[in-house]
């Protein structure tokens, strides 16, 4: 790969997750530094006062976004590459509420990844969503490389998104 194709990995990553938030009805907001919080999911709620607004409804998850092209498939799950060290900032997150992995397994040939015509804007392949907090720290060097096992049906899709953000409310008034 080029040195190019890195960067737009993150960048289709990113409007992946942002299309998949949209299409649920809910925001992404990207914090100002990048301290281990890519994309933060905010709720919407209708105003009470007036029903043709909305604001910020005071729920939001977290996401840390990954990208590969090295990805398999084994016995129904998602093996995803990860770096050790950015495994271990997952697993110890020491902030409250959900933080999840948005793991997004793309086709080896960059010229695949994106496609666009009249009709369609397609992205290949697509992301799965784990929570590593509290899973146990790998002691392996910070350099290695982690696999994820992600089960193949937990896609990133916008019924995800509205589950996280209804668990996310729970947790908040419990």
């Amino acid at each position: 790969m080029q040195p190019l194709d890195y960067l737009k990995m993150e960048f289709l990553q990113v409007a992946y997750v942002n299309a998949v938030v949209a299409n649920a009805g809910k925001s992404c907001d990207t914090p100002r530094r990048d301290a281990g919080i890519d994309i933060r999911v905010v709720d919407w709620i209708q105003n009470p006062q007036n029903p043709n607004r909305y604001e910020d409804g005071g729920v939001v998850f977290n996401c840390q976004l990954k990208a590969s092209t090295r990805c398999s498939f084994k016995d129904g799950n998602l093996i995803f590459p990860m770096k050790v060290r950015d495994y271990n900032k997952l697993v110890n997150w020491p902030g409250v509420g959900i933080k999840i992995l948005v793991a997004f397994n793309m086709p080896k040939d960059p010229e695949t990844w994106f496609s666009q015509n009249r009709e369609i804007m397609c992205l290949r392949h697509c992301c799965y969503w784990t929570e590593l907090t509290g899973q146990a720290q790998s002691s392996n060097k910070p350099d290695s490389s982690k696999s994820i096992t992600i089960p193949e049906d937990s896609v990133f899709d916008s019924q995800t998104v509205l589950e996280l953000i209804e668990r996310t409310k729970q947790d908040k008034y419990s």
